[in-house]
């Protein structure tokens, strides 16, 4: 799941962590990935904002920019889907809401396009 400074790196390093403390902080950063990516898949159909998403898993001491984070990079690897749909948010602010993608299996692929 990609992040900054690295395709394959969670955690958006903009703090210059180095060695085992980044380590530490991508780790962190993928184990928050996966359990977003558990909730949308325990909620198929469903749209969430990240506020939801934050409200629904972590405490108020975690940072919303983290769950936001975690989305963008859930998206940007195809596993969510964000929506046009957009609904109030805590702070007065329309947030876009996103869903579990769709996953086609090779098989159905394949009936539908004759292979």
């Amino acid at each position: 799941m990609p992040g900054q400074n690295s395709p394959t790196r969670s955690f958006h390093n903009t703090i210059e962590a180095r060695g085992a403390n980044l380590k530490h902080l991508d780790a962190r950063a993928q184990t928050q990935e996966q359990t977003i990516l558990n909730f949308f898949r325990q909620h198929v159909g469903r749209m969430f904002t990240p506020s939801e998403v934050h409200q629904r898993l972590y405490s108020p001491s975690t940072p919303l920019t983290s769950v936001r984070r975690a989305i963008s990079n859930l998206t940007e690897a195809g596993h969510i889907t964000k929506t046009d749909v957009r609904t109030l948010g805590p702070y007065g602010v329309n947030e876009h809401c996103w869903y579990l993608r769709p996953v086609v299996k090779k098989q159905a692929q394949l009936a539908l396009f004759g292979g």
